[in-house]
């Protein structure tokens, strides 16, 4: 969310006396981290920032008002408080106790969510002027990414706040190309755009574990954690504390952490001397056994290469005795192998010529088979010439003689076909005089039979 551009910013000023105190006497930096975007690195800028200052034992209160997860107070819960700023109460309790103490940095993690109205508030109410007559600093470290929706905040906040250090903070693993400096200018006294590198996925994976410290890290090394990965993540520190402490030197804050960097340096050599000289004994030590028990294993090799030697000579003595009996024994073997080889190509020859003959007789009587199977082939064919016309034949005159029996088949057909109309056509005219007689015997008879039949009936009931 950004800040919502019908809010009337403060009107620009030109920069006020009261800045010198960034170049004269000591001030209190207080860090707001924020973003109108979310997972663009405000958490891990706000865990650095905290024990940065907690390597160089400086109070340090963290307040956390972002509400995704993870916040910051899972990380450091000792030394972080979560605000609310949704109520005037809360607004008021949570500004007041950032100017209560001037010796205590103060680190706001703001979240996207809390972005447009936390800046509202300070603007309305005139907070950094107020903070800056506690000689404290305000200082906005601006996550700055690719969304042009971060690029207009970053404006209006440079308008709002044109007294106010603004800085661009670039997270590596955010923004993969070059930041727009045109879009993210640097805008106050402090000559500095952080830079957060980019860690690979084991270390990204430790640094996200709420139990791992920065701090605690780099006073002390984990136990069986790879030298690559040690290495890697200490250079990390290093260039992330660094910017830190260029930040702080502009601000004109005493910074003790190069000191105290120098010194965990020299101590972290002096140890590691120690400890490489204390392997060099040991080597030393090792290496003088190992001397005195080859100097025991040489002499008795010494004896091992006298037995040797005379056993030598006496192999060259039975080498050359052996030599002679077997250049006999070869020439022996190569006459065996000479004579050998004549009888076998002999025996070689007579086989092939017996196996030629055997081919020949073999090629003749094929030859002569052939020409017989050629003979029958030909009889066969005759043969079944014959028998194929003889059949033919039979077989025209069967189908003569069914050709005379149909035409006999086809005239009784015909009769037959001729004598059913016939029937038809009776049975039709005795049908048609059957129905004659019974319209005549329901019209004429019965009713007369009926009336007669009446009559007899009423005749018997007058005689009775």
């Amino acid at each position: 969310m950004s800040i919502a551009t019908s809010e009337r910013p403060a009107e620009a000023k030109p920069v006020p006396s009261h800045l010198d105190v960034l170049t004269r006497g000591k001030t209190t930096p207080l860090y707001i981290v924020c973003s109108p975007r979310r997972g663009v690195g405000k958490t891990l800028l706000s865990r650095l920032l905290i024990e940065f200052h907690k390597l160089d034992d400086r109070p340090v209160a963290a307040f956390d008002l972002a509400k995704e997860g993870p916040q910051l107070a899972d990380f450091i819960p000792d030394r972080t408080t979560i605000v609310d700023i949704n109520d005037t109460a809360g607004q008021m309790a949570f500004f007041d106790s950032l100017i209560f103490d001037n010796n205590t940095i103060r680190i706001i993690d703001l979240g996207h969510e809390n972005f447009r109205d936390f800046f509202i508030i300070v603007q309305k109410i005139g907070f950094f002027e107020e903070v800056r007559r506690h000689a404290i600093q305000p200082l906005l470290l601006f996550m700055a990414d690719s969304d042009p929706k971060s690029a207009k905040a970053y404006s209006i906040l440079q308008r709002w706040f044109a007294d106010v250090p603004l800085l661009p903070v670039r997270n590596r693993a955010v923004t993969k190309g070059a930041l727009d400096r045109a879009a993210f200018p640097i805008a106050g006294a402090v000559p500095v755009s952080p830079e957060i590198p980019a860690l690979g996925p084991s270390l990204n994976a430790l640094v996200e574990q709420q139990a791992f410290s920065f701090a605690q890290f780099w006073s002390r090394a984990l136990e069986r954690f790879p030298a690559r990965l040690d290495s890697e993540l200490r250079h990390f520190m290093e260039r992330v504390f660094l910017q830190f402490r260029q930040i702080e030197t502009s601000l004109g804050y005493e910074d003790n952490f190069g000191r105290r960097e120098a010194e965990d340096r020299l101590q972290r050599e002096i140890a590691e001397r120690d400890s490489r000289i204390a392997r060099l004994q040991d080597d030393l030590a090792q290496a003088r056994g190992k001397s005195a028990q080859l100097s025991v294993e040489a002499a008795a090799s010494m004896d091992q290469i006298a037995l040797l030697q005379g056993e030598l000579m006496q192999a060259k003595q039975i080498a050359q005795e052996s030599s002679v009996e077997a250049d006999a024994r070869i020439e022996q073997i190569r006459k065996e192998a000479d004579e050998r080889i004549a009888r076998t190509q002999a025996e070689s020859d007579e086989r092939l010529a017996r196996a030629r003959a055997e081919i020949e007789g073999t090629f003749t009587r094929l030859e002569a088979e052939l020409v017989q199977a050629r003979e029958r082939a030909e009889q066969a064919e005759a043969k079944a010439a014959t028998e194929i016309e003889l059949i033919t034949r039979e077989a025209d005159e069967r189908v003569n003689s069914v050709d005379r029996n149909s035409h006999g088949l086809i005239d009784q057909v015909v009769r037959l076909e001729a004598e059913l109309v016939n029937a038809k056509q009776r049975a039709e005219r005795a049908e048609l005089w059957l129905s004659r007689i019974r319209d005549q015997i329901e019209g004429d008879l019965i009713p007369s039979f009926t009336a007669m039949i009446e009559t007899k009936t009423a005749r018997l009931h007058r005689k009775s």
